[in-house]
């Protein structure tokens, strides 16, 4: 798999990476092999915005000696209560939270902290007030983490990330939905200048891109920015992937399979043929 250096961080990752979203209701031996599908083929950047115990337990044991491999991305915020997601903006919580979800995957440091779901200014602000960004920086401090990013669907909050300097990447929404997002290449440059990796999620728009035929509704935080209603024209994943990855700063595109079947398909980008990537085609479709 073709590998790009995640800004700041230094780290080599593999152009796909995996994100755990819709792998919350398998068990830990089904979260187990699809990690191990991952390694094997060359999958190193693993997005854990979901804290559950036995998922990250699933990761945990499957990794084992290859921890070295991963660069684990552990979200700053996102937690669990009960079973189910829970998000906080306490920092004395969201410390906890983190530390409970090392002790599951069974390491003592991650590779990233990545402050989890900005999503607009008014939240960086409030966070940045009540010290949860304080509490991430002293992780790093103390060793806990290697680097710091940010998490949003903001652009907004993306130039800012870009203009402070502070992170050392920042994930955002990039698909077709926001080829037309006034600024967004602007911005997406800036992060490149300025050496902060972009990690790009939610290639397919939440599943919105692949609704061939269908009218469809994409809504802002599944594009990064901007409501579309349209006739969804024939896309595949491989075209959508190819996309993502061929947008300014962009080092990695993260997503989400749902089983070991469409984990295959996101590999079957590494030896995708010419023709199959290629998305130039479909861009009229999404300019205004």
């Amino acid at each position: 798999m073709e590998s790009r250096t995640l800004g700041k961080t230094g780290r080599k990752v593999g152009v796909i990476g995996l994100g755990f979203e819709h792998l919350k209701t398998k068990s830990e031996q089904e979260v187990e092999t699809i990690v191990s599908t991952a390694l094997d083929a060359g999958i190193n950047y693993f997005d854990l915005v979901w804290s559950l115990p036995h998922l990250l337990r699933g990761i945990g044991s499957s990794l084992g000696k290859r921890r070295g491999e991963v660069v684990l991305a552990v979200h700053f915020g996102s937690g669990h209560s009960n079973g189910k997601y829970k998000l906080s903006r306490d920092p004395v919580e969201c410390e906890t939270m983190f530390m409970e979800a090392l002790k599951d995957l069974g390491t003592d440091y991650a590779d990233i902290a990545n402050i989890h779901y900005i999503k607009d200014m008014k939240t960086w602000k409030q966070i940045k007030k009540n010290g949860v960004i304080n509490a991430a920086f002293s992780l790093k401090n103390r060793g806990i983490v290697r680097n710091l990013a940010v998490g949003t669907h903001s652009l907004e909050v993306v130039r800012l990330v870009a203009e402070e300097g502070l992170f050392d990447s920042v994930m955002y929404p990039i698909n077709l939905a926001n080829h037309c997002l006034p600024d967004r290449d602007t911005v997406l440059d800036l992060c490149k200048r300025k050496g902060i990796g972009v990690v790009a999620m939610k290639p397919f728009a939440a599943g919105r891109l692949l609704r061939a035929g269908e009218v469809t509704m994409i809504q802002r935080w599944q594009s990064g920015g901007q409501y579309l209603k349209m006739m969804m024209p024939e896309i595949t994943t491989t075209q959508c992937l190819s996309y993502s990855l061929s947008q300014s700063g962009v080092c990695v595109v993260v997503a989400g399979p749902s089983n070991l079947t469409e984990l295959e398909g996101l590999i079957g980008f590494n030896n995708a043929k010419k023709d199959e990537v290629c998305f130039e085609h479909l861009l009229d479709a999404f300019t205004n």
